[in-house]
């Protein structure tokens, strides 16, 4: 074939073409794209991830293609309501194409793969994107194509809360403090019977008296789906109290303690619990309020609801 090829070439030389026969070492270079570089966006809640590819001269935006699939390109994931495609557009050679995610779907989404123990607060979101230039033929050709696999991971399970310091001597209960580990946080405070708002005016805790706590996310984009909280004082209750522990699917509260609300910004979580006879004996005249709450992105709403707290709270401890 090389020697063939060699004929031609001299035979159509002798045949007197006076302009040579240029030939090219890499057609369709022109419809070239590299591999994108990704980025994560939060747009006011927005989530989104933009992917940007360096593409040949001749691709414009009409000669550009982009797909949704699973894993690895391997099944097609466009009507998943997850991820959309909403932006594609070339520009100064460079192709960019925008991928909106609809957090509140992530719990449901099967591109998701969620960790277990954590519910729907932790997981990481997996699919590919293939993008593709184009001919400008009247039935497109694909020239060139690059499948990137994308891992999004979320982590909305790590957030520790702290009222610190409650005192059970008559004293006023000190200003809350609230640790978190995620730009999405729990907020805790001393609340009231008849208010879920924080309290500026703190009044003393007495024996057989009650506590109310209320907990909140700091942002509409999430609600708190379960929750633990105990009592922790440095003598007599050992390790900790604890009032409410982590349940399969939400908060659970021993027979002392009952919880109002739905976790969001709107319905605080309001746990109100029965201060226990341990806390007055002790020599620690000072007790924490602590625990660690687990955030979902915000797609239902549940609510709660105590007809009487007091006598749910009844207690036949004294002193």
């Amino acid at each position: 074939m090389l020697l063939k090829i060699a004929k031609v070439f001299c035979s159509l030389h002798l045949l007197g073409f006076l302009t040579p026969v240029v030939a090219t070492d890499d057609p369709g270079a022109n419809y070239s794209i590299d591999e994108p570089e990704s980025t994560f966006e939060n747009a006011n809640g927005q989530f989104s991830i933009k992917l940007l590819y360096n593409v040949g001269s001749a691709v414009g935006t009409s000669q550009t293609a982009a797909t949704l699939y699973e894993k690895d390109c391997d099944g097609d994931a466009t009507s998943d309501t997850v991820i959309a495609i909403v932006t594609k557009s070339v520009s100064g050679s460079q192709l960019e194409v925008k991928v909106n995610i609809a957090k509140e779907n992530l719990g449901s989404s099967s591109l998701v793969d969620l960790e277990g123990g954590f519910g729907a607060s932790k997981g990481t979101l997996n699919f590919c994107v293939r993008s593709e230039t184009l001919t400008t033929d009247a039935t497109p050709i694909s020239v060139s194509f690059i499948d990137s696999n994308i891992a999004l991971s979320y982590d909305l399970s790590n957030n520790d809360f702290k009222v610190e310091d409650n005192t059970v001597v008559k004293d006023v209960i000190k200003e809350t403090d609230t640790e978190v580990v995620t730009k999405y946080k729990v907020d805790a405070c001393r609340c009231s019977k008849d208010s879920s708002d924080c309290l500026v005016t703190l009044p003393d805790l007495s024996q057989n008296g009650l506590v109310y706590v209320c907990l909140y996310p700091n942002s509409t984009d999430v609600k708190i789906s379960n929750f633990n909280m105990k009592f922790e004082q440095d003598d007599d209750l050992g390790n900790h109290y604890e009032i409410v522990t982590l349940g399969t699917t939400e908060p659970e509260s021993n027979s002392l303690t009952a919880i109002t609300g739905d976790g969001t910004t709107t319905s605080r979580y309001k746990v109100v619990s029965r201060l226990i006879t341990r806390l007055f004996e002790s020599s620690d005249t000072t007790f924490d309020i602590t625990g660690t709450a687990y955030l979902v992105f915000t797609a239902t709403r549940r609510e709660r609801r105590l007809v009487n707290v007091d006598a749910n709270l009844r207690s036949d401890v004294s002193r």
